[in-house]
C-alpha cells in the first residue's frame, strides 16, 4: 500500500540527521547486561573464570585460555558443554532489548515531526 508524506523534506532532514547522530550499536548498557547474567550462569571451581568476563568493544569476552572449552564442551577431554555466555545472553533478553527500545525510542522522541 503506497503511503504519501507531506512535508517530508523537513523529515527526510532530519531522519538523516538522526541517523548520522547514532551512538555505537550495542547501547553501552547491553553488553553489561548480557555479562552479568552470564556470569551468574559461569561454573566455578576457582573463580578465575567468571572474574575474567569483560565487555571490549561492545562485545562480552571471557579471556580465560579455557573460556572456549568450558562454555562449547571438548569432547576428547571429556569436557562437557557449559553454555553459561549462551544462556546469559538468551534469558537476559527481555532485559537488553528493553534497553535497545529505550535508546531508540528516547532518539526517535528527540525528531520533529516524526
Amino acid at each position: 500500500m503506497p503511503a504519501e508524506v507531506k512535508g517530508d523534506e523537513k523529515l527526510a532532514l532530519e531522519l538523516d540527521a538522526y541517523a548520522q547522530s547514532l551512538g555505537p550499536l550495542p547501547p553501552k548498557k547491553v553488553p553489561d547486561i548480557m555479562l552479568a547474567a552470564a556470569k551468574e550462569r559461569t561454573p566455578v571451581r576457582t573463580g578465575k573464570l567468571r572474574a575474567s568476563g569483560i565487555v571490549l568493544e561492545g562485545a562480552v569476552q571471557f579471556t580465560v585460555p579455557y573460556a572456549a572449552p568450558i562454555h562449547w564442551g571438548w569432547r576428547a577431554r571429556n569436557i562437557s558443554p557449559q553454555p553459561f555466555l549462551t544462556q546469559g545472553i538468551e534469558a537476559s533478553q527481555a532485559v537488553w532489548t528493553a534497553a535497545y527500545e529505550s535508546e531508540l525510542q528516547a532518539d526517535l522522541n528527540r525528531i520533529n515531526g516524526a
